[in-house]
């Protein structure tokens, strides 16, 4: 019995070509180029954007603040001279400290929720967390409403 000889011999495929659509196919390393090309210009804006969003409150949420006003309900109940004790020092890491200086800066950690406008705020030492609406957040002014006080407590910050 006698073996009969194939002249084919294995070739190496590196592009598809066919009459009539050969403009859709590309060689096979210019796929993957045009491919992770196509990916970075996708995903670039996206990323760019989420960030820059994300960051807005927080950016400007940054500052010494100092306490000028705390009211209840339209009842005033700390004067100027009292509220002006009590600082406020956010920090861009997420860390901060809050109280007044002759009797000590309290360690502290807050978050900001952008869609809800809400400040977690989480005290270091006794592990409390504490919600404040963000009512008004300008340049100069922070205005927080105290969601854990069911009368409503309203504190006004300047900038320090």
């Amino acid at each position: 019995m006698s073996r009969r000889r194939s002249s084919y011999s294995p070739v190496k495929i590196t592009s598809l070509h066919l009459p009539n659509a050969g403009w859709l196919f590309f060689p096979v390393n210019k796929m993957r180029q045009i491919h992770w090309i196509i990916c970075f210009f996708l995903l670039l804006p996206s990323t760019d954007f989420a960030q820059s969003t994300a960051s807005v409150l927080s950016d400007r949420i940054c500052k010494n603040w100092k306490m000028i006003r705390l009211e209840e309900v339209k009842k005033s109940l700390a004067t100027d001279q009292a509220a002006g004790e009590f600082v406020m020092v956010l920090h861009p890491d997420h860390t901060m400290v809050q109280g007044m200086y002759p009797d000590g800066l309290i360690p502290s950690t807050w978050e900001i929720d952008e869609q809800q406008r809400m400040l977690s705020i989480k005290d270091k030492q006794t592990g409390l967390v504490y919600q404040m609406k963000i009512i008004k957040l300008t340049a100069a002014e922070l205005v927080l409403q105290d969601q854990s006080a069911a009368s409503g407590l309203t504190i006004y910050y300047s900038t320090k």
